[in-house]
């Protein structure tokens, strides 16, 4: 039960980092942090919605929150890191 719990949740964030992904390209950056914000509920260390929420955080111009994203990421992007 608790892999099916695990696989249901993975695939749960990956469903809302897409929609999220939909409402980023519309420039609806706050309805797209809503949706990362509930991804990163239910999985706290997923780097990919950790990336996607340090972006969010950067276009709505949050820049200490953007910096708090990226350090919580498993493995440091510097790309992203050179962005902030």
């Amino acid at each position: 039960m608790k892999l099916y719990t695990y696989t249901v949740c993975f695939y749960f964030s990956l469903l809302l980092n897409s929609f999220a992904a939909s409402f980023y390209l519309d420039k609806d950056f706050a309805s797209a942090e809503l949706l990362l914000a509930e991804a990163l509920r239910i999985d706290t260390k997923n780097d990919a919605t950790l990336r996607n929420m340090v972006m969010t955080q950067l276009r709505l111009g949050n820049i200490a929150k953007a910096k708090k994203f990226a350090t919580e990421m498993t493995i440091a992007d510097f790309i992203l890191l050179d962005m902030i």
